[in-house]
C-alpha cells in the first residue's frame, strides 16, 4: 500500500509539471474508464488500440488509470520495495500482488502496472514513452484491465472475436494457430469484428463478448494474404522480427463491434489442404485451446481464471474449424454456421 501511493504521488508530481496533461474517456467491457496522462508522450502508443470504444466524459469513471514516463516528465519511479529475485515469469513479483494491490513488473522494457482494486485506481509508468514495445501498443493496459474487470464481471480472454448481426463465434488458439488469419479474412469480406487477441466475455448466457482493442497482429510472412491491409500498419518502418500491428479503427468504421451475443466456439485448426469445413469438436478440446495461452499470457492469473473460461465453454456449442489455404471460402462457411445452416465443407 505504502508503494502504491509514492507511485500515484510520483504521477501527481509529473502531471502537475507538465502544463499538457490530457484525460480520455473510453467505454470498456460497458464500463466508463478514465485515462490521465501526465503528458502527451504515451498518447499515441496507448490510445489507438481504443479509440473505437471512445467515450462522454460526463459519465463517473467506474476505472481510473493513470499513464506517466520519466523520460519526458523528469519524474523518477520510486524505488521498488522488492529485490532482483523477487522477479517472476510475466512480471509478477514474489509477495505481492496479493488482494487489494495488484501489481506487476516488466523488468524487459522497463513497465510499472500497479492497481488499487479498492480505489479502483490503476497507474502505468514506463520508463521512457518511445520504447513502448509493439505487443503494447496493439493490447495496451491488458494487465491493469484483467485485474479489474475480472473482479467486475468480465473475464479477458486469449481469443479472437467476429460475427454477424444473428451473433458471433469465440475462436481460441495459442499463437500460430490461425485465429489472426480467420479474424482478419472475415472483417475484410463485411463480418463484425470484435476482436484479434484479446476480449472481454460477461458470463451471461449465453454470454456477451466485448471488444477491448481494435488492433490486429499478423504474422509479416502472412502479410501477403491481406495486400489490402499493408498500408494501415502501424508499425510498418520496424516490423523485422515483429508481428504486424494494424488498427482497424477508423478504416472499417462500420465492421468493428463493441459487443456481440456468442453462438459458438470455433477451434481453429490448420491442415494445408484447400477446403475448409466445420465438424464438431468437445469441451476437453476447448479448454485446451482456450486456457492454457489465456492463464499464460495474463498476469496474475489464477484459478478463478481457469473456472470463468470453464463456465463460458459450457454455454455454448463447440466446432473445429479445419482451415483450408482458400481463404475467401471461410467468412461464408462461418456465416452459415452461426445461421445453423449447413457446415458441410464449400
Amino acid at each position: 500500500m505504502a508503494f502504491f501511493d509514492e507511485v500515484y504521488q510520483a504521477y501527481q508530481n509529473a502531471a502537475s509539471s507538465d502544463c499538457c496533461s490530457v484525460d480520455r474517456y473510453f467505454s470498456v467491457g460497458g464500463y466508463p474508464i478514465q485515462l490521465c496522462f501526465a503528458g502527451p508522450a504515451l498518447i499515441q502508443s496507448i490510445t489507438p488500440a481504443l479509440i473505437h470504444l471512445d467515450a462522454e466524459t460526463d459519465s463517473e469513471p467506474a476505472l481510473r488509470i493513470c499513464l506517466w514516463d520519466s523520460e519526458s516528465t523528469n519524474v523518477r519511479m520510486p524505488s521498488p520495495p522488492w529485490k532482483e529475485e523477487d522477479y517472476l515469469a510475466r512480471g509478477m513479483i514474489r509477495g505481492f500482488g496479493d488482494g487489494r494491490i495488484q501489481v506487476a513488473y516488466h523488468l524487459g522494457n522497463f513497465i510499472l502496472s500497479i492497481l488499487d482494486l479498492e480505489r479502483s485506481l490503476g497507474i502505468f509508468w514506463i520508463k521512457d514513452a518511445s520504447k513502448v514495445m509493439y505487443g503494447d501498443r496493439a493490447s495496451p493496459l491488458r494487465a491493469i484491465l484483467h485485474w479489474w474487470m475480472r473482479e467486475n464481471g468480465r473475464q479477458m480472454l486469449h481469443a479472437a472475436a467476429i460475427g454477424t448481426p444473428e451473433g458471433g463465434v469465440l475462436i481460441p488458439g495459442k499463437s500460430g494457430s490461425g485465429k489472426s488469419t480467420v479474424a482478419l479474412a472475415c472483417v475484410l469480406s463485411g463480418l463484425q469484428f470484435l476482436g484479434d487477441d484479446h476480449v472481454l466475455i460477461d458470463d451471461a448466457n449465453p454470454p456477451i463478448a466485448y471488444s477491448l482493442y481494435n488492433s490486429a497482429k499478423l504474422h509479416p510472412d502472412h502479410l501477403g494474404a491481406f495486400p489490402e491491409l499493408s498500408s494501415i500498419m502501424s508499425n510498418n518502418s520496424d516490423t523485422g522480427a515483429e508481428k504486424a500491428v494494424i488498427h482497424l479503427y477508423p478504416q472499417f468504421p462500420t465492421r468493428v463491434c463493441k459487443q456481440i451475443e456468442i453462438k459458438q466456439i470455433l477451434i481453429p485448426e490448420i491442415t494445408g489442404s484447400l477446403t475448409s469445413e466445420i465438424c464438431n469438436s468437445t469441451v476437453a478440446e476447448s479448454l485446451r485451446a482456450l486456457a492454457p495461452s489465456t492463464l499464460f499470457q495474463l498476469a496474475g492469473s489464477h484459478s478463478g481464471d481457469f473456472q470463468a473460461i470453464v463456465e463460458v465453454v459450457k454455454k455454448v456449442p463447440i466446432y473445429k474449424l479445419k482451415l483450408g489455404t482458400d481463404l475467401y471460402q471461410v467468412p461464408t462457411l462461418i456465416e452459415k454456421s452461426i445461421a445453423n445452416i449447413s457446415i458441410a465443407p464449400l
